[in-house]
């Protein structure tokens, strides 16, 4: 088993630029869906209260599937990459275990 020490700079960089990415693609979605969702739903007739919980909902979706979207990707454009002197080869460490 691998020390945590000697993944840490890997996590570390996975982590950071998931979450960044992830704020800033969460908000330019909910940004947009704010300016026409409500708009939507208030031309079928529902009132304040319902519309506020709808955005809110689905505000909370959209930025959980961006969020694993972003995550999905950073990880991976991760792996194999070096990062401070470590990589990420959990193709290669499967293989070993098989073969």
């Amino acid at each position: 088993m691998v020390p945590l020490s000697e993944i840490w700079g890997v996590a570390w960089s996975i982590f950071w630029k998931t979450i960044l990415a992830g704020i800033v693609l969460g908000m330019v979605i909910n940004g947009v869906l704010s300016l026409f969702l409500p708009a939507l739903l208030f031309s079928t007739g529902m009132e304040e209260q319902t519309v506020f919980n709808v955005v809110v909902y689905v505000a909370y979706a959209i930025s959980f599937v961006a969020y694993f979207l972003v995550f999905s990707i950073v990880l991976a454009n991760s792996l194999g990459r070096d990062v401070r002197g470590k990589r990420l080869e959990l193709v290669e460490a499967i293989a070993r275990q098989e073969a």
